[in-house]
């Protein structure tokens, strides 16, 4: 490992530390407003309140059309892995000649 490659990582720990605290600091712990103590014996009919709606709509694509999705997202991807890591090796060829 040459110097500014450890710098980096430095710096991107230093940040992560810095983004993990934040979230820690501003987050808001979830918790229920509901106060209600309703029971539900076994073979009764209780009604639960709290304005609950349910839907069952499910949306499937063909498994053809599934698979070319997967498969173009993957691609590019892969593309801009390639082209990411491209640019960093020019920037570190640059560096280097400097």
């Amino acid at each position: 490992m040459d110097y500014n490659e450890i710098t980096s990582r430095k710096i991107m720990k230093f940040w992560l530390q810095i983004i993990t605290v934040l979230i820690i600091v501003w987050s808001k712990p979830v918790l229920s407003d509901d106060t209600n103590s309703q029971t539900n014996a076994s073979g009764s009919n209780t009604n639960i309140t709290g304005g609950y709606t349910t839907t069952n709509i499910i949306r499937t694509l063909p498994e053809a059309q599934t698979t070319q999705r997967v498969q173009r997202i993957m691609t590019q991807r892969v593309q801009r892995i390639i082209i990411l890591k491209f640019h960093h090796r020019q920037q570190m060829l640059r560096h280097t000649q400097v």
